[in-house]
């Protein structure tokens, strides 16, 4: 990345060196070159520390900022380094806010639970039994979930998952027999690449549709999805690195600003569904949140 003679360093902490890491990390030289800050990108989790010590530290995933909490209870020196969050669950970042040192921030990754049930009923209006696989990042949302589902006359079918290795299999089997589409909602455990290739598979094969909140999901084959433009979330890491840079300290912590609709139109049209295209559905839900 490039580096300027003056002003903070700041190091960026990526959970993974390719994906929708490597992608926010290609933004950000974009959206930060003309603040006073010097990018050192450190790939993947457990890289070697920068050769000089960051004033701030962007951590990228939940394994990063899993990684920047530990180093700043492990050294004092760390200790003194606020960390900022961004592609991480809202859930996620509160677990593990309490071992990020003082004036640490996040731009959450979540869009609010409503706004996928919005989607859900402008896209499939048929479909009314809502599966959802809960972990222990996800399980934070179920009491809001339920009572946004109840207000959209939808039934929620909850399945829990511990641990991926043993639950993951039994819990797609009780929800693909039960609803007739998946909603996905940020949790590492479910929703990481090998977890998600089987979610994928199981849930294509018993024809029932997957809503996601990542637009890589759906390139890899979700149905649809409801998500925060990488772009988005590097234009509010970029105006937070700019006020850190002049003084002002981190903004607090808030949801990543927006949205934006993908489809996958092989899968859709596989599944006999037509969504029309993805402007109109963004569209719809955003003429749907203003009513009263």
């Amino acid at each position: 990345m490039p580096a300027w003679a003056r002003g903070p360093v700041v190091e960026v902490l990526s959970s993974d060196s390719g994906g929708v890491y490597a992608e926010l990390g290609r933004v950000l030289q974009r959206d930060t070159a003309a603040l006073p800050v010097s990018l050192a990108l450190a790939v993947r989790v457990g890289a070697v520390a920068p050769a000089v010590m960051p004033s701030l530290v962007v951590a990228l995933g939940t394994q990063a900022l899993r990684e920047a909490a530990q180093r700043a209870t492990q050294s004092p020196a760390w200790a003194a380094v606020p960390v900022l969050a961004a592609l991480v669950p809202q859930a996620a970042h509160r677990g593990l806010a309490v071992g990020l040192p003082k004036g640490s921030s996040a731009v959450w990754l979540d869009q609010p639970v409503d706004r996928f049930l919005v989607l859900l009923r402008q896209a499939m209006p048929q479909r009314r039994r809502v599966g959802v696989l809960l972990g222990p990042t996800s399980s934070a949302q179920e009491p809001l979930l339920a009572r946004a589902a109840a207000q959209r006359e939808l039934e929620l079918v909850v399945a829990r998952v511990a641990n991926v290795a043993t639950d993951l299999y039994p819990a797609l089997q009780v929800l693909l027999h039960s609803a007739d589409v998946l909603l996905a909602l940020p949790d590492p455990l479910l929703y990481n690449t090998e977890a998600l290739q089987n979610i994928l598979i199981a849930s294509y094969r018993q024809r029932v549709p997957l809503l996601s909140y990542s637009a890589a999901h759906v390139r890899a084959g979700a149905t649809l999805a409801l998500h925060t433009p990488i772009d988005q979330v590097s234009l509010q890491v970029a105006q937070a690195l700019r006020a850190f840079a002049d003084g002002r300290g981190l903004p607090p912590a808030e949801l990543a600003q927006g949205f934006a609709v993908a489809i996958n139109e092989q899968v859709a049209r596989s599944l006999s569904l037509d969504f029309g295209s993805s402007s109109e559905l963004e569209a719809a839900v955003r003429r749907l949140e203003k009513r009263p």
